[in-house]
């Protein structure tokens, strides 16, 4: 007898026009792993609140915040700046570009709002009235730089990062005023900034090639930074929207500069950075134009997506959990979540707001599951007399189909559906073999198996083997 575990990492091979998926979960998120109570579920589906009546196929959605202290949503689509809704265009904005992402943040009641692309900066208040930044644009326009991506709140001041390496902050509690002898340069090593931020109580400048921290010193004059001398060298982040924040966390693709020809997944955590890509997923990095990074709360967690469009243009959605570790690839209608900020549970995607389904019931996600191939630890023939899967609910009627491999790695050539009910469910055979791979596809809907549509989570505990 033998159970196998359904928690399977990511791994990814190159095909001609594509990537595959060798091993690992599609849709799926994983619980209480390394538990007698571990389990695969389905992911997450989103609802839609606020339909943009106006798409535009050029334009994107390209950013979003919540203001902690006014709860109002403030979010860029194309063009322009919306709060609420989209009835609610905030005048007085014309943003650079289309599709390009917009940064913003909050101090106090106000918002902040970085163009790059434009090199604008606005201030939009709690009536939503919005306040174009010339001081700033004057600044880095005298100096002739633009601003990297990325802004960042310290103890009631703004600041942003020049190209050229100066941060420039503003005035303490008012983020429309600013000065050209405000300012301190990133100038650890000879190295161009592409980001910044704030973490654990400092800024954080992110580099070609290194990675600098500044605390506030409350200067009189000048700027209230100081540098840190824990600067990280010889890793560096890459000049695209590939950042996301969440506390004291800051996930980012970068890259270390012995390895500078390939592109890996990091997270800066108490000064210290962290590898948390696999090779597969490297490779599959590899491969991408232009990625974007960005995050979302799902069962009191966080998760870091990324996308990635390839030269064969398919859109591919990595979705990193960062409580267990596991990767997963997401391939359902939610394949481009932009900026959440400061809400737990907030999305875009092409132009419409959405949000994180928490409702008991998902609706719609079909989940796959691939394990990895396996002989049971001995190369010998071997036959399944009964194969059969542990799984919860034991109420509702569900069907999952589980195909078997017995002939190389992922030709599946024996499919059978098991009913998932645990007082019903029936068993299998399977003829003889040395090596075999599973996949099991469960969800809402598995194929025209309309009564499997209960558009409940499913929990898949093991497969139970007896040969």
């Amino acid at each position: 007898m033998a159970s196998i575990s359904l928690i399977s990492q990511l791994k990814l091979r190159r095909t001609v026009n594509n990537f595959d998926v060798v091993s690992g979960g599609i849709n799926c998120i994983y619980e209480n792993i390394g538990t007698e109570k571990e389990y695969t579920t389905q992911s997450t589906s989103f609802k839609g609140v606020f339909q943009n009546p106006n798409k535009v196929s050029t334009d994107s959605s390209r950013g979003m915040i919540i203001n902690d202290t006014t709860s109002f949503l403030i979010f860029a689509y194309g063009p322009s700046v919306f709060r609420f809704s989209y009835s609610g265009q905030i005048a007085g904005i014309t943003l650079a570009g289309q599709t390009t992402r917009i940064y913003m943040c909050q101090l106090n009641t106000d918002t902040f709002l970085l163009d790059r692309f434009g090199n604008r900066f606005y201030a939009i208040d709690s009536l939503g009235i919005s306040t174009e930044i010339l001081q700033l644009k004057a600044i880095l326009d005298d100096i002739g730089s633009v601003a990297v991506r990325g802004c960042a709140v310290l103890n009631g001041i703004v600041y942003i990062q020049a190209e050229s390496g100066e941060i420039y902050n503003s005035a303490v509690e008012n983020i429309s005023s600013w000065s050209a002898l405000d300012f301190i340069s990133s100038e650890s090593l000879p190295d161009k900034p592409v980001y910044i931020d704030s973490i654990n109580n400092s800024i954080v400048s992110f580099n070609t090639n290194s990675i600098e921290f500044f605390n506030d010193n409350a200067n009189p004059t000048g700027s209230p930074l100081v540098a840190r001398q824990d600067v990280i060298g010889g890793i560096g982040g890459i000049n695209s929207d590939c950042y996301v924040k969440n506390g004291n966390s800051i996930y980012f693709v970068g890259s270390e500069f012995k390895e500078r020809r390939s592109l890996s997944v990091y997270v800066l955590e108490n000064f210290t950075v962290t590898k948390i890509s696999t090779y597969s997923i490297d490779l599959f990095l590899g491969s991408f134009i232009d990625p974007s990074m960005s995050g979302y709360y799902d069962r009191g967690r966080f998760f870091v997506s990324l996308l990635g469009k390839r030269e064969d243009s398919n859109n591919n959605n990595l979705i990193f959990d960062a409580k267990n570790g596991m990767w997963t690839v997401q391939d359902n209608d939610s394949i481009r979540p932009i900026i959440e900020s400061n809400s737990s549970r907030q999305m875009t995607y092409d132009g419409d707001i959405k949000f994180v389904d928490t409702a008991i019931n998902p609706t719609n996600i079909n989940s796959s599951l691939i394990l990895e191939n396996t002989n049971f630890g001995t190369n010998k023939f071997k036959r399944i007399k009964k194969l059969s899967i542990n799984s919860l609910p034991s109420v509702d009627d569900f069907h999952i189909n589980v195909e078997a491999s017995s002939n190389g790695i992922k030709k599946f050539e024996r499919k059978f559906n098991i009913n998932g009910n645990k007082d019903t469910k029936n068993s299998q055979r399977l003829g003889r073999f040395k090596t075999i791979q599973f996949r099991i596809d469960f969800g809402s809907i598995i194929g025209n198996d309309l009564s499997a549509s209960v558009n409940q989570y499913v929990e898949l505990k093991s497969l139970e083997i007896d040969f």
